[in-house]
């Protein structure tokens, strides 16, 4: 190498040494000036000089913006300072971008909480723990499992939850709530049935006549005869009854098998049938399954005696299950039951006990309860010390018993519950369609 080579090559190395030199200092100088903001940012925050606090951590983060503790400082001081909607910015923007920081999830959701925004809360510990595997999130979650609200109208009864929505009485008159909670037909009617999401009508009684109403309210279907009940529309029939006969109309109104003493409506396939004390089943091509040997078909409170392909049958004072083809299921005898709500658990009880089924007729949830109620959406009503509460499917408790009733709950987590003289609806925060 020659002379001026060798004073080349010492240049070039002097002036990387100076420029890691001068970076090493303007990184020790970020450094030091991080720490210094954040010290003296904790310093004003501990005085309660929020204001102070702001700038401080705002320089920090500046200088250090992948630091998430010095974000959720600055955060704490902005809702010190009264200012939610900064507090709730910063959070959402630490969520969005490290979606695993428990804190930042943990403070916004109880942020939520003492704000009575409890669904807020929940859905924000519901994202928790989708992506968090954490106790304290756990622990949360569990607890947010009883926050509910208040929806809908106070009314004098109802009967459950189908196709959506709700038969209420306000008074002495019936109408339909939907099922956010929204009354959708008012209240003027003697009697009214549940709503048939196959023809979209339902079944009312004003006083005179017997017709068929849409959602809107709106007269919808008439018979020319004057019956003296209308079904709810399942399978292309509705039962009917004119000149004291039972059988069932299709939406032209032509009648069939108008010749017994009750009918219900089709439900996977199958009617129940009442010819004087006894009860048979048939199918959807009218015909006879059973023999009219039942001393009764246990319904729900919409009339449908087959929620589900298991069915409660009482003959000699018993009660136990048959299938959609009239073949008994289980071996198992039962003092008094409820109706199935689709394939979950429906109540049975045994002695002075009520207990859980499943459609197979094996016992889900020992015998324990006062009394209890079918499982619809995942809850159901149980009663203990004259009281009613809520569990889940895993006999968890969801609500205290605190309520003088509970009946279904909808795909949307409302529950129907009674206090006092007055039913009402609640929405558990839990059970909420979030899609």
């Amino acid at each position: 190498m020659n002379k001026d080579m060798r004073y080349i090559t010492i240049l070039i190395i002097g002036i990387s040494l100076i420029g890691t030199i001068s970076f090493v200092n303007n990184f020790d100088n970020i450094d030091t000036a991080f720490n210094e903001n954040v010290t003296l940012g904790d310093k004003a925050y501990k005085k309660e000089i929020y204001i102070d606090a702001i700038e401080y951590y705002g320089e920090a983060s500046k200088s250090n913006p992948s630091n998430i503790d010095v974000k959720i400082k600055l955060a704490d001081s902005y809702l010190k300072l009264g200012n939610n909607s900064q507090f709730e910015s910063i959070l959402k923007n630490i969520i969005n971008s490290n979606e695993e920081n428990e804190t930042a999830y943990l403070k916004l959701a109880q942020y939520y909480e003492r704000n009575g925004n409890f669904q807020q809360a929940y859905k924000t510990i519901l994202d928790a723990k989708g992506v968090i595997n954490s106790k304290k999130i756990n622990t949360l979650f569990e607890s947010y499992k009883s926050f509910y609200q208040v929806v809908g109208a106070y009314v004098e009864d109802v009967t459950q939850w189908r196709g959506g929505y709700l038969p209420i009485r306000k008074g002495e008159t019936w109408g339909l709530m939907n099922n956010t909670g929204s009354i959708i037909v008012d209240s003027i009617y003697k009697e009214i049935g549940c709503f048939s999401y196959e023809e979209r009508v339902t079944p009312v009684f004003d006083g005179s006549l017997w017709h068929y109403i849409d959602e809107s309210g709106y007269k919808k279907l008439v018979g020319d005869h004057v019956y003296s009940y209308l079904g709810n529309f399942t399978s292309g029939y509705a039962p009917a009854c004119y000149n004291d006969k039972y059988g069932w109309i299709d939406r032209s109104f032509n009648e069939y098998r108008m010749e017994y003493d009750y009918t219900t409506p089709f439900c996977n396939g199958v009617a129940a049938v009442k010819r004087g004390e006894k009860w048979a089943l048939v199918n959807e091509e009218l015909k006879q399954i059973t023999k009219f040997k039942f001393d009764e078909i246990v319904l729900d409170e919409n009339g449908f005696c087959a929620n589900t392909k298991s069915i409660f049958v009482k003959e000699k004072g018993k009660y136990y299950l048959i299938g959609i083809d009239g073949k008994r299921i289980e071996k198992l005898k039962f003092d008094d039951v409820r109706a199935f709500n689709g394939n979950q658990y429906a109540a049975v009880k045994k002695g002075d006990k009520w207990g859980y089924i499943d459609t197979a007729g094996k016992l889900a949830i020992k015998y324990q309860y006062e009394d209890a109620r079918s499982f619809a959406n995942g809850v159901a009503g149980y009663k203990d010390n004259g009281v009613w509460g809520v569990i889940d499917q895993n006999n968890d408790v969801i609500l205290e018993p605190m309520f003088d009733d509970v009946k279904t709950m909808n795909s949307n987590g409302i529950l129907i519950i009674k206090n006092g003289e007055i039913w009402q609806c609640i929405q558990l925060y839990a059970f909420m369609n979030y899609d």
